[in-house]
């Protein structure tokens, strides 16, 4: 299944999102100075939700905390 993400570019034009390296490319590539390059991007995505059933609740923080544990045991091995 191929979904795509509509991006409002404002002025009623919707877009297809391209991905954070290359959104990222032409925001800041535009003003590099010569010499510099971009090497990497890094992103943080945060979501504030309500749940509506307690046992949703649960389980979401039974897999974040699951998780948070399983990625520092794989980068410590790194």
């Amino acid at each position: 299944m191929n979904q795509s993400i509509a991006v409002h570019r404002g002025q009623g034009l919707k877009t297809r999102w391209r991905g954070i390296n290359q959104e990222l490319n032409e925001i800041l590539l535009a003003d590099v100075p010569l010499g510099f390059e971009r090497v990497r991007s890094d992103a943080k995505l945060s979501c504030s939700t309500g749940f509506t059933d307690y046992n949703c609740l649960k389980e979401f923080n039974f897999v974040k905390k699951t998780s948070v544990k399983a990625d520092s045991k794989t980068s410590k091995l790194k």
